[in-house]
């Protein structure tokens, strides 16, 4: 195992684009990080980076305290996973284990084939071609074929995205069994915010090729630092607000409704007057009926839009009367209109599309950040 650290890293195309910008990353010796956001905000240049299969533009890679710049990606022990496995048609699943072991020269092939073929799940699998495995299973020959020659990092390139759900959970279990039984530093690649909390014990969050935030998945998801991580990472609806004082009491002004804080809200600044983003995640809005403690002076009337039976919740689309706000390059949408949010309801709730529903709003919880620089205000 190693460390891995990224120096003021940047990667420019040869046709100008710009994949990734300025990024500084630790990852300490055997410890897992997810690397999340949508597709073309620089996740996989990050890996090809580290590994070697792409060259730098500017910063530096650094491997166990070592710069690895010039370096080929054999001298580095780094191993890469793609998302589509890349294994070798012609050879089965003994000969895909061995093949990497054979060129380095490893002694005890054999042996190693056979632990790993015992670790994925693949024992009674040998002998067949990857043409004739399923998904889940191509994707198991492709980490074993990548830890078997014992590497320093690994990197996964969204290697989940092509199987189905159950054999999704099952090989997050076994990526995180392996890497903890190898001591493996793991960098894992993907677009899934689920994948990531899962797997992750810190996450970095890159939007555009720029790293908005990095952090553990329970302050991620609670503590966001910008708008676009609580949209990505929390399914949070941006809506436009703004502060407002009343004697002692303090205001959301949220559109059409007023939601009252209980005491002074620890934000930084605190102004009257002060344009807000405001973050409502599902588990901030409650249905009324069921929130008796919440006064009238924290609940919002909504329009349903549509409901998704989860099995043991339901989650509430619905429509409100505020401004919503762009999260990540979207357009800004324009001023006033309608807003959408997502409540969680009990599996047993009546709801139906269309009714107009009374939401509880949790507003200890509620993300909230400047308007004009898009910063937390959450001291």
């Amino acid at each position: 195992m190693a460390d891995v650290r990224l120096r003021d890293v940047s990667r420019v195309h040869p046709d100008g684009t710009r994949a990734l910008s300025h990024v500084d990353l630790f990852v300490a010796s055997g410890r897992r990080l997810a690397i999340v956001g949508p597709s073309g905000s620089g996740k996989s240049t990050l890996l090809r980076l580290v590994a070697g299969l792409d060259p730098l533009s500017e910063g530096h890679v650094e491997i166990d305290g070592e710069f690895v710049d010039d370096l080929s990606p054999a001298e580095r022990d780094v191993a890469l996973v793609f998302q589509e496995g890349a294994l070798y048609p012609f050879l089965d699943v003994e000969g895909n284990l061995a093949f990497p072991l054979r060129l380095r020269g490893v002694r005890d092939v054999d042996e190693r084939v056979g632990a790993e073929a015992r670790a994925m799940g693949l024992r009674g699998l040998l002998r067949r071609r990857p043409r004739t495995l399923s998904a889940g299973h191509r994707q198991r020959v492709a980490l074993g074929r990548a830890t078997a020659r014992l590497p320093s990092v690994l990197c996964l390139d969204e290697p989940l995205s092509d199987v189905d759900a159950r054999e999704r959970e099952r090989l997050r279990r076994e990526i995180v069994r392996v890497q903890q039984g190898m001591a493996l530093t793991l960098l894992h690649a993907t677009n899934d915010r689920t994948e990531a909390l899962a797997l992750g014990e810190e996450i970095a969050v890159l939007r555009g090729g720029r790293l908005e935030q990095v952090a553990e998945p329970t302050a991620l998801h609670e503590r966001p630092a910008s708008p676009f991580v609580a949209a990505f990472i929390g399914d949070a609806a941006l809506l436009r607000a703004t502060l407002e004082r009343e004697g002692d009491a303090w205001w959301l002004a949220l559109g059409r409704h007023r939601l009252r804080f209980s005491g002074t809200p620890p934000l930084t600044p605190l102004a009257p007057g002060l344009p807000v983003v405001v973050g409502l995640r599902p588990d901030h809005l409650v249905d009324a009926r069921l929130a008796s403690a919440y006064p009238v002076d924290r609940r919002l009337r909504a329009r349903a839009l549509a409901v998704e039976h989860l099995g043991a919740e339901q989650r509430l689309h619905v429509a409100l009367e505020a401004t919503p706000v762009a999260a990540g390059d979207e357009p800004v949408p324009p001023r006033g209109g309608q807003a959408r949010a997502v409540a969680r309801l009990p599996r047993d709730s009546r709801v139906r599309v269309g009714d107009t529903v009374e939401l509880a709003v949790d507003l200890r919880g509620v993300h909230l950040f400047d308007l004009a620089t898009g910063r937390s205000l959450r001291s």
